[in-house]
Parts: structure tokens; sequence; C-alpha cells
């Protein structure tokens, strides 16, 4: 899977492009946030039957013994490829080289019809278009037809990434403790909180460290300074707010992200904020389309390790992000490579601390 055109562009200007403070003109408002919370949007029922009628996902374990299902066979495999991931075809590591072998046990995918997200592709009933593959939409809770949202078709029954568990707390936290996965959204040239039809939204890379009280609650209004060695990550886009939900328009996004420790980047593309604000915070979605190259390798590092205690097979999630992808189609193979996505998200108010202008270079995005 090649490299999205959006990252090689990118890579190309990223080093031009500079921490242009916004202007506001006269009478204009500017509200900044700092994201504090993200999580995949998981539509869950109290055990889990209703979107997980088979049960919840089986692990690499699992199928490893299933593989193996007797103990001179897998006596015979540890001989011969020594650890348990290795059991490909001809010992791969299958979170390396997920399509050499086939799940034994069924890959369990969620079967509810309801889902949390955002209509990406503008139909309501998954149709395939010139830029879409046919899918299963959902439903909202709310009665919302048309939602997308795949990759919670993928994981919803996989327990670690639900809310509460392993990789869902871990990635949520990093967002309040590591100052490189800091996420600033920016909203200006307001004219009216409660409902305006055009309004700037910019997002950057932050370098400070989020202030919170005992309760580990964050306090909003903190200073927050652009980092002006992320120039690649400022984008900017227009949105409109209505009845006090902000609304953008899609726009390529790429933000720091520190998954399981490690310094790394998140690829959204087409990403749209759907977002209720209030008088110190907001919380909404951040919706858009995962890159399937760029989002298994972040996959890959985030769970590689940490395999014998959750419930997650490389094999079964590799294949399922496959055959799932709805975005992105190859108009010459008719492939989708990239995957919906929904997060909940939330920001508390913060002042956004611009660096002093080092060049007139605009930043990258969608202002038309």
């Amino acid at each position: 899977m090649a490299l999205p055109s959006f990252v090689r562009k990118i890579c190309l200007v990223g080093s031009l492009l500079v921490a242009l403070p916004a202007t506001a003109a006269a009478g204009k408002q500017t509200l900044g946030f700092v994201l504090t919370g993200w999580h995949l949007a998981v539509h869950e029922s109290p055990d889990g039957r209703e979107e997980c009628p088979a049960g919840f996902q089986y692990s690499n374990l699992d199928n490893w013994k299933a593989e193996y299902p007797t103990e001179a066979e897998r006596e015979k495999m540890h001989q011969e490829y020594g650890f348990r991931q290795n059991r490909g075809q001809n010992g791969e590591n299958v979170w390396l080289y997920p399509d050499t072998v086939t799940d034994p046990l069924p890959f369990r995918e969620v079967q509810s019809p309801i889902g949390v997200g955002v209509n990406l592709d503008g139909t309501e009933d998954g149709a395939a278009t010139p830029k879409s593959c046919a899918h299963v939409k959902f439903v909202s809770p709310e009665g919302q037809k048309g939602i997308d949202n795949q990759l919670y078709r993928v994981l919803g029954c996989q327990k670690p990434f639900r809310r509460g568990g392993m990789f869902d707390a871990r990635f949520s936290n990093e967002k309040k403790v590591e100052p490189f996965a800091r996420f600033l959204v920016e909203i200006s040239d307001i004219d009216d909180l409660r409902n305006d039809d055009s309004v700037i939204v910019t997002t950057y890379k932050g370098s400070d460290k989020l202030v919170a009280d005992a309760a580990g609650n964050v306090i909003p209004f903190s200073s927050q300074r652009v980092d002006e060695r992320g120039p690649q990550y400022i984008h900017r886009t227009r949105g409109r707010i209505v009845n006090g939900v902000l609304y953008t328009e899609p726009m390529d996004l790429l933000f720091a992200a520190a998954p399981h420790g490690f310094p790394s980047e998140t690829y959204l593309q087409d990403m749209r904020l759907q977002l209720k604000l209030g008088d110190t915070s907001a919380e909404g979605l951040m919706a858009g389309y995962h890159d399937l190259s760029q989002w298994w390798k972040a996959f890959v590092k985030q769970t590689m390790s940490l395999e014998h205690v959750t419930q997650i097979s490389a094999p079964g999630v590799y294949q399922a992000i496959v055959r799932l992808a709805d975005g992105h189609k190859d108009p010459a193979t008719g492939q989708c490579h990239s995957i919906s996505a929904a997060y909940e998200v939330s920001f508390v108010r913060a002042f956004i601390v611009h660096p002093e202008p080092k060049a007139q270079v605009a930043a990258s995005g969608n202002l038309k």
C-alpha cells in the first residue's frame, strides 16, 4: 500500500510551513482548545451481546492452540519456530507478515446495526461510489442513517479497544501525559458563538503539559504553546457553527501520537470535527479515513509486544481491515485503501500561544 498522496505533500512542504498566528478582525472572536480525551467511537451494550452475539474476539494464543491442537505439535512448533507469534506458513511472525496464515478460529466483527460516527461518503445505503467501496452502514443511537465507522466493525468486539480496555485507556491517557501528543484546535473568525456560517479552524501540535486538579481533571484556560518544531502538523479548514455545534469541512490531518510510549504519527484523511462548544470545554466526534498501511504500522507498534495479555490476533485484524476498507478507491483495481473511523473526543478551553512569525507561508488545509 503506497504512502498517501497528502503525506507525500506534507513531506515536501513541511519544512516551509510556519506557525502563523491567527489574526482576528475587529469584532471577531477566537477560541482555543486542547485535546484531553480520545476514544474509539464504540456503541456498547451492557454485556456486549448486542454487538458481539458470538462473544468477544479470539486471541493469538487461542488461534495458536487451534492451529497446533496437540502437545506434540506445539512442542515441534516451538522447536522449529521458537515463539507462538511465528505461526505463519513458514514460521513468519504474523504481526509482521499477517497475510501468511488464516486464523483457524472465526474473526468476530460487530454485528449490531447501531454505530457511532459520521456519514463520510454522502450515501445512506453504503452503495459504491467512484471514491468508495460498497459497505454496510450503521444507524446512530439517535436514529441517523448512513453512519460510517468500519474500524468499529473491526475492533468493536476486541476488549482492549472498548471503553476502559487496555489500549483505550493507554491511548487516551497518553493525550494527557505525553507533551509529544499535545493536539490543539483554534477556531477563529467567529461572529456568533451559537450560529455562524463561516469560521476558520486550525490544528496545531502543542508543546506544553496539561494542568490537572487533585481529581485528575484537566483545568481549562491554561496556556498552550504551538510547537515550532512541528510545522507539518498545522492544518486549516473552514467550518460552521449551528446551535452551538461546530462542523468542519473535510481536510487531511497529520497529528502526533505516542502509542505504547513510542513517538509516532496518525494520518486521518478527509477528517472532520463535530464538536459541541461549551464555556470551558468541547466534546463530540472526530471522523475520517485511516490509510490502511499507515494504520497497520501503528497498530503493530501498539499491540505486538502485548499480545500475550490481550485478546488480539493480527491476521484476523489485518484481513478484516482489507476486506472492510471503504474509502479512497483505486480506480484501476477497485480496491479501497482506507477504512472509515470515528473517535469520541473531548477538549478544554486553552490560550494558544503562537511563536513569532518567521515567514509568510500559508498553512496546509482547505481554505478556499
